[in-house]
């Protein structure tokens, strides 16, 4: 698995399109994270490839505001689907939030560890394939 740290976090490209998005611990994400976290992306897999983006919420991350309406409305054009890990009711509430409030131009799916992230990308690749055949 090829990792990528930036400022606030880490990346692992876990397929060839699957991008595992992890912050630090207790981080306050603000859009320079998310600057940070697209460069990292781009010299990882380029600035055209589409992918999928697993993001963990587990560690006590926030989202501030402005990051929020960022990433609902950028990079959408590479960005297949959004699955955001949660653990807790909380973050659920905030992800379930985000998702009604920001209405993001993407898909954005929950789940509560990185293997189910994964199923669901899988299952929605495997139903894309399907319609297009």
């Amino acid at each position: 698995m090829t990792k990528s740290k930036f400022n606030g976090g880490q990346l692992s490209l876990i397929e060839d399109n699957i991008i595992y998005i992890q912050f630090d611990d207790e981080l306050i994400v603000e859009k320079s994270h998310i600057d940070n976290l697209r460069i990292s992306r781009i010299e990882l897999i380029g600035s055209v490839k589409k992918f999928h983006a697993i993001i963990d919420l587990t560690n006590e991350v926030k989202l501030s505001l402005d990051a929020k309406s960022y990433i609902a409305h950028t990079e959408v054009d590479v960005r297949i689907c959004d699955v955001i890990i949660t653990n807790t009711n909380k973050h659920d509430i905030e992800a379930y939030l985000y998702k009604k409030f920001e209405r993001p131009k993407n898909q954005v799916v929950f789940k509560k560890n990185l293997e189910e992230a994964i199923t669901c990308i899988k299952d929605f690749e495997d139903n894309f394939q399907k319609k297009t055949e």
